[in-house]
Parts: C-alpha cells; sequence; structure tokens
C-alpha cells in the first residue's frame, strides 16, 4: 500500500534531494587540489587558513647542493596588461625577491606547483626533463604556493629534478593576480612577457608540453 504525498511533502522531499546533491558538489570539489582564492586588496587573503609566512632563512648555500639554479634578477621590463601580476615573490631559497612581471628577452614556462599537490608531483618528471632539454632557449620558472616550509619545498624541486630557479608565493598574491583556480597550473610567456597560453592541471607528458613550447612560444 503506497501513501500519497500532499504537496508540503513532496516540497520538503525535493529539498532534501538539492540538499544532498549539492553536498555531493562540495565534496567532489575537496578532493581535487585546493583553491588559490582571489583577493581583491593587497593584504593577505582571510581564507580561514593559517597565514604562509614568506621565506626567510637562508636556503642558498643547500639550493646550490641540490643544483637549483639561483632566483633571477629584476628585468627591465614593466607589467603589461596580459602579462605576468606585478608582485615581488620572494625567492624560495630566502635569498631576496623579484619582480617576474620585469623580465623580458626569453620565453618562459612558469609552472605554478606546491608539495601540498598531488598532481604536481605527477607532472613532476615532464617539467624535469623539458626543462633540461631546452635550456638556453626558454627559461623555466617554478612557483611555490602557499607551502609551510620553504626548505621542505625546496627538497622537494631538488628530488623532482628541477633545476631550473624556484620563487614563492607564501601569500597567494601572485596567484590570485592570475585568477588561478587550482594547481598545479602551467603558463607559457612570451619575449615581451605576454602569458600567450595557459595550462590548468596537471602536464601528462613530455611530449604534451614540448608540443605546447612548440606552438605557442615557436621554440622546438
Amino acid at each position: 500500500m503506497t501513501t500519497r504525498q500532499g504537496p508540503a511533502q513532496r516540497g520538503r522531499r525535493l529539498v532534501a534531494v538539492a540538499a544532498m546533491a549539492a553536498a555531493v558538489l562540495v565534496l567532489a570539489g575537496c578532493a581535487g587540489t585546493e583553491p588559490v582564492r582571489p583577493i581583491e586588496s593587497s593584504a593577505a587573503p582571510s581564507s580561514g587558513m593559517a597565514p604562509v609566512a614568506a621565506p626567510t632563512a637562508d636556503l642558498s648555500g643547500r639550493r646550490a647542493e641540490l643544483g637549483i639554479r639561483a632566483c633571477p634578477a629584476a628585468g627591465s621590463g614593466t607589467a603589461v596588461p596580459e602579462g605576468l601580476p606585478s608582485v615581488a615573490t620572494p625567492c624560495l631559497d630566502g635569498s631576496g625577491a623579484v619582480d617576474l612581471s620585469t623580465l623580458r628577452g626569453t620565453p618562459m614556462v612558469v609552472n605554478l606547483w606546491a608539495t601540498w599537490c598531488g598532481p604536481c608531483r605527477q607532472e613532476a618528471p615532464f617539467l624535469a626533463e623539458v626543462s633540461a632539454g631546452m635550456s638556453g632557449k626558454v627559461e623555466f620558472l617554478g612557483v611555490d604556493v602557499a607551502d609551510p616550509d620553504p626548505s621542505a619545498a625546496l627538497e622537494f624541486a631538488g628530488r623532482e629534478g628541477w633545476t631550473y630557479p624556484h620563487v614563492a608565493d607564501p601569500d597567494r598574491r601572485f596567484s590570485a593576480g592570475l585568477g588561478v583556480a587550482g594547481l598545479p597550473q602551467t603558463l607559457l610567456v612570451d619575449a615581451d612577457g605576454k602569458i600567450v597560453y595557459r595550462h590548468a592541471g596537471a602536464l601528462t607528458s613530455s611530449d604534451q608540453l614540448r608540443g605546447l613550447v612548440r606552438d605557442h612560444l615557436g621554440v622546438g
């Protein structure tokens, strides 16, 4: 025997089903990489998470031991509308800071990553292989986002064979300035400082990355 439901009961049931569906979507979103929350001012984001301090310890000696190149010096350019945000990002080894938007003259691959990002680990070998093969033609740069321990992040980069320079984005100003929604993300920047392509999510192979560099930066 079935019981007929009145309009009020049917309405309550629809609300409950909608709530369950929303909860599933939220949980699915949380299963991915941690989102980089946009901010609207130069202040640190009020996301409810504990703030991450910029690197302060001098890790330049350890960086050299790991075979990672030093943070680049500031360039002569100025920020362009479709380029990298003008933010003084601290070097991951604590040796200073650099505004990546000023770099000019050589095409760049800028990879945003973090040790807490699982897909970042999956694409790590492809970045190591392609960056080594394109030395002198394309400059690779890593941006370590909101990592609580710069020393551990530096060790991670060395262990993965990332010999290119790395800066830190402890307060997410750089990534928020790009409107990044999650990690990893790889940006292709031409010699004039313009972002010509963005790849959201993990790279799937070295050949994929080489193809992107060839197609969008004209370097084979």
